[in-house]
Order: C-alpha cells, then sequence, then structure tokens
C-alpha cells in the first residue's frame, strides 16, 4: 500500500509540473514508474580498509542476518511498483558477509538484478566462483588510482598489486567456467588526490579489459557548488573514447 501511495503522490506532481517540461512523463501509463528505482541493503559494516574518504570509522561491527535479509526481499516482491534493481553495499565490505553469496542467490531467485561494490582485497578462487554460481550481475571494484603510490593512500590497508592480481584472477575464473558474469566496473571516486590519473586509470581499466569504468564525484558535506571542482575540469568527451565503457554523473551536478 506504501509505494502504491508514493507512484500516486509522485504522479500527481509530475502532472502539476507538465508545464515544465515534464509533459512527456505526465503522458506515460502509470505502469511505467516503479518506486524506488533501486534498492539499496546494507549487509554488513565490518570492512578491513580503512579508506580516507569513508566515514564508517566509528561503526560497530555486525552482519545483517539471512533471516532478516529474506524477509526484506519478500516485502519488495510485495509489490509491483518495485524496481528490480538491488544493490548491496554500503560502508562495509560485502565480502566480509559468510553469506554473500547466499544473499546474491535468494535475490536471483526472486527476479532481481544484484550488484554490490568491493574493495576486492579478500578476492580468492573459492569466493569468486562461489559469486559467479550465485549469478551476481554486477561486480563494481574500487580502484582510486592507477599508481600504487595513490591508490594505497586513498585506500588505507589496501595492496594495489593484489588488487589487481585479483582482477586478473576473477577474470581468469569466468572464461574457465564459460560465463560473461558478473560484469567487472572499476568504480573511481574522483578528487584531488587522483584527478591527474584519472587517463591512467582508463588506461588500466583497458588493460585488464574490464567491461568499464563508474566515475563518481567525492561528495563533501555542505557543499552544493559542484561547478568549479576537480570532476568538472577532466576531458570526459575525449576519455569516453575508450573502449571500455565509461560512466559518468553530469559535472553540474553530485552524482
Amino acid at each position: 500500500m506504501f509505494f502504491e501511495q508514493l507512484q500516486e503522490k509522485v504522479t500527481e506532481i509530475i502532472f502539476k509540473n507538465s508545464v515544465f517540461g515534464l509533459a512527456p512523463l505526465a503522458a506515460m501509463p502509470i505502469s511505467n514508474f516503479c518506486f524506488p528505482f533501486y534498492i539499496q541493503v546494507e549487509p554488513t559494516t565490518k570492512c578491513n580498509l580503512r579508506c580516507n574518504t569513508c566515514r564508517r570509522t566509528n561503526n560497530v561491527n555486525c552482519d545483517m542476518s539471512i533471516e532478516l535479509f529474506k524477509s526484506i526481499i519478500s516485502k519488495f516482491n510485495s509489490s509491483e511498483l518495485i524496481s528490480r534493481n538491488l544493490d548491496l553495499t554500503g560502508l562495509g565490505e560485502p565480502i566480509l558477509h559468510p553469506k554473500i553469496a547466499s544473499m546474491v542467490h535468494y535475490a536471483k531467485t526472486n527476479g532481481f538484478h544484484v550488484s554490490f561494490t568491493s574493495n576486492f582485497t579478500l578476492i580468492n578462487d573459492k569466493n569468486a566462483v562461489k559469486l559467479i554460481k550465485a549469478q551476481l550481475d554486477d561486480l563494481y571494484v574500487s580502484v582510486d588510482g592507477a599508481t600504487k603510490k595513490t591508490f594505497e593512500e586513498i585506500r588505507v590497508g589496501a595492496d594495489f598489486d593484489k588488487v589487481v592480481e585479483n582482477l586478473k584472477l576473477f577474470k581468469k575464473i569466468k572464461q574457465k567456467m564459460g560465463v560473461a558474469k558478473p560484469r567487472l566496473i572499476l568504480e573511481t571516486t574522483v578528487s584531488e588526490a587522483n584527478v591527474h590519473e584519472i587517463p591512467k586509470i582508463v588506461k588500466l581499466a583497458e588493460s585488464l579489459g574490464v567491461y568499464g569504468i563508474l566515475f563518481c564525484r567525492e561528495v563533501k558535506a555542505g557543499k552544493t557548488d559542484y561547478k568549479n571542482d576537480s570532476f568538472a575540469s577532466i576531458n570526459w568527451k575525449e576519455l569516453t573514447k575508450s573502449s571500455v565503457k565509461i560512466q559518468v554523473p553530469s559535472p553540474e551536478r553530485p552524482p
């Protein structure tokens, strides 16, 4: 009932604002809208790194129970209006959850497109195979530098060479199993500390043969002007000529 009411309210707003360029949306059937647009569930608050851009420092370490997770999925399954995109990402490292593959598999059997972001320091043959067999759709890998120095200054506690090695390992296992998924996508948070290495990160992605790169802006609390930051200074048009798919938010606003 909640989601049906939410949909009606948003559609009402669209109709009222149709004079402001939203007429095409107002003309769409109500069934075309899904709320929320994607679902984000944090399976664990545990993490093995202390990244200098992360605010989880004082978080209590705990895991979501598989029973609670299944309950959440069941509730979202109760409405046809719900998005089928599920992101198992929070402030923790998803791979630290002992049942992460089971969570992925359960969501997949309930018709969800499933993804999560990992620092990729803990990948090995065993958990890689489990995630692939669970039919994970997209696996985002945090890579905030193209050199060991920059990467490890941001991703405190991580080993750049190990992460690159793990990316190659995961790709090799996928090839051996004859599967296309999960798609490997690098995820880079652009900041003053790494903006000079963005072209090199694209080259790194090309050399690794990953599916694509998602570039995000470092959003600082209280900041509203994003037009003159390091993110907006990058020549995105040139970078999108790359052989890997590049996704960036508008330079006019935060992601």
